[in-house]
C-alpha cells in the first residue's frame, strides 16, 4: 500500500475498534519517504455451539450480537472501553467529548466543557484496575468483558526504512501473514444440563441403586395410583348398591 500522507495504520481484530489506549504494537505511525513492513500470526477463538445457552456471567465473555453500548454496533472489549470512558466524561463534566461515536448533538462538550475534559485527562486516558484506585491512582475502571469471538494479533516481524530518490512524499506499508494460522483456542462446555442430568442419575444409581425410573416410580405411587384406586373402589361400591336401591 502506498501512502503520499501522514497516517495511522491500526492492525486489529474484525470487532474491535481504535482506542485512546491502544497499545503502540497494534498500529503503525506513517511518515514521508519511510517504508513498514510488518509481518504477523494470528489465532482465532472457536465456540462450541453449547456456549450459546450458558449466560455471560458463566462463560465470562460476550458475543458481538449481544451488545450493550451506545457508541459501536457491536460488543467487543475495545468499545467497551470506549462507552466506558465516554460514561465517566459524562459523569465528571456532564457531557463527552465530540469525537466519541454516535453521540448526539446535546450531548458534545462545549469550549467549558473541553476545559473540563482537559482537566481530567489523566483520569480519563487511563485505564486501571479496582485495586489500583483503593491506592489513590488516577484512571478509569473498566468493567469489561473480552469479546467470546476476538482475535489474538501477534507481530513476528517489523522494519522500518528509509525511501530515497522519490520528489514526493511517498510511503509504502506492508502488512501480512507471516504463514497461514496453524492454531487456533477452543471454547468448550465442560458440562450441560443434560450432563448435569445424567451425572446425577449415575451418582443416585450408584450410591441408592435408583435410577431416573425409580423417581418416577415414586411419584406414581405417590399421587396417580391412590387416585385410580379411590376411583375404581368408589365405582365398584356404586354397582354393589345399585341392585339394592332397585329392589
Amino acid at each position: 500500500m502506498e501512502l503520499l500522507t501522514e497516517a495511522t495504520v491500526f492492525i486489529l481484530g474484525t470487532e474491535e475498534v481504535p482506542t485512546l489506549v491502544t497499545p503502540k504494537t497494534d498500529f503503525l505511525v506513517i511518515g514521508p519517504y519511510i517504508s513498514f513492513v510488518r509481518y504477523v500470526s494470528k489465532r482465532d477463538i472457536e465456540n462450541d455451539e453449547a456456549i450459546r445457552e450458558t449466560s455471560v456471567q458463566q462463560r465470562n465473555c460476550r458475543f458481538p450480537d449481544e451488545n450493550i453500548l451506545d457508541v459501536h454496533r457491536y460488543y467487543s472489549y475495545s468499545a467497551c472501553t470506549v462507552q466506558c470512558r465516554k460514561d465517566r466524561q459524562i459523569e465528571l463534566c456532564n457531557c463527552s467529548s465530540h469525537l466519541s461515536p454516535n453521540s448526539p448533538t446535546w450531548q458534545m462538550c462545549n469550549m467549558d466543557g473541553l476545559e473540563c475534559l482537559n482537566r481530567n485527562y489523566e483520569d480519563l486516558s487511563v485505564i486501571i484496575a479496582k485495586w489500583s484506585r483503593r491506592r489513590g491512582r488516577k484512571g478509569l475502571v473498566c468493567d469489561c468483558l473480552p469479546s467470546c469471538t476476538e482475535v489474538d494479533i501477534t507481530t513476528v516481524y517489523d522494519s522500518k526504512d528509509n525511501m530515497y530518490g522519490y520528489e514526493t512524499p511517498l510511503s509504502k506499508v506492508e502488512v501480512a501473514l507471516m504463514d497461514l494460522p496453524t492454531e487456533r483456542y477452543k471454547r468448550n462446555l465442560v458440562r450441560g444440563r443434560l450432563d448435569l442430568v445424567v451425572s446425577i442419575g449415575g451418582t443416585t444409581g450408584l450410591f441408592v441403586g435408583a435410577s431416573l425410573l425409580s423417581f418416577v416410580e415414586i411419584i406414581y405411587y405417590m399421587t396417580i395410583r391412590p387416585y385410580t384406586t379411590y376411583m375404581h373402589e368408589k365405582r365398584r361400591q356404586q354397582r354393589l348398591n345399585l341392585p339394592r336401591n332397585v329392589q
